[in-house]
């Protein structure tokens, strides 16, 4: 996978994944378990509804793959509108700001309990917006501040169906970049509009050392779409990290043995 923007020609609205970019060494060289900590950035405004449904009821089953091929994996949720101002239901969800990144047992932004994630996506409920673009820059700005695991793969899949807001674009842009590379988030999917994806692309990185690529999926709000998508990201992502893994293994072979 990289920045040559492959385009996953299907009518999709929503996608997660199962990833991981190779296998870290512990300090007494065995190796440890392949681990990936996935956050999702969700735009939560009112047309938003099929999108946190799919979240909610999509999850186990990509866990479930996942977790059968050997990959330790969390998720995490950082939810966006377009202003401060708080919906009707927000207390009852527990978001305390705009964007906002949930919690989970023990303070961690990340939780690889299935239940646990469900019972906080099921009470966030689509609401507000006022004008169409959204702090979705912001979102992912906030999302890779998330404290993860070390020597995990780290993952964002941004899921909107709004461009972002438009003032001092080329700084917020800039700025979640940034966070994405210092946050070591290395891919970052995009579930979005067409109209919008080249300027989401704009967050991809081919610098070397610090990359940040991704996918691009054409959002839909037609809930068979959801379940058609799962197992093709998952194989995708799969297939991506064997790669990796096989890259890195070749590295190693190749490094001279002392």
């Amino acid at each position: 996978m990289s920045l040559n923007r492959l385009k996953m020609g299907l009518g999709c609205g929503l996608c997660l994944l199962a990833v991981l970019l190779m296998t870290p060494e512990s300090a007494r060289g065995q190796q440890e378990a392949k681990a990936a900590d996935v956050m999702f950035v969700l735009d939560i405004t009112g047309s938003m509804q099929f999108a946190i449904d799919a979240v909610e009821q999509g999850l186990e089953k990509i866990l479930n793959k996942i977790k059968k091929n050997g990959i330790d994996a969390r998720v995490g949720l950082t939810v966006f509108r377009d202003s401060p101002a708080r919906t009707p239901n927000d207390k009852v969800a527990g978001i305390k700001s705009d964007p906002f990144t949930f919690t989970f047992k023990g303070g961690s932004p990340f939780t690889d309990s299935q239940k646990e994630y469900r019972s906080v996506v099921s009470k966030v409920k689509a609401e507000g917006g006022g004008d169409i673009p959204e702090n979705s820059m912001e979102g992912m700005k906030l999302a890779a501040s998330a404290k993860t695991r070390k020597g995990v793969s780290r993952i964002m899949v941004l899921i909107t169906d709004a461009p972002p807001k438009a003032a001092n674009l080329d700084k917020s842009t800039e700025a979640a970049r940034k966070a994405l590379v210092d946050g070591k988030y290395h891919h970052l999917y995009l579930i979005c509009q067409p109209a919008d994806r080249a300027t989401y692309e704009k967050v991809w990185s081919n610098e070397k050392g610090n990359r940040v690529d991704g996918i691009f999926f054409e959002i839909s709000d037609q809930k068979a779409a959801f379940v058609g998508i799962l197992d093709k990201i998952s194989d995708q992502t799969i297939t991506d990290i064997k790669r990796k893994e096989k890259a890195a293994a070749d590295k190693k072979d190749k490094k001279p043995k002392k």
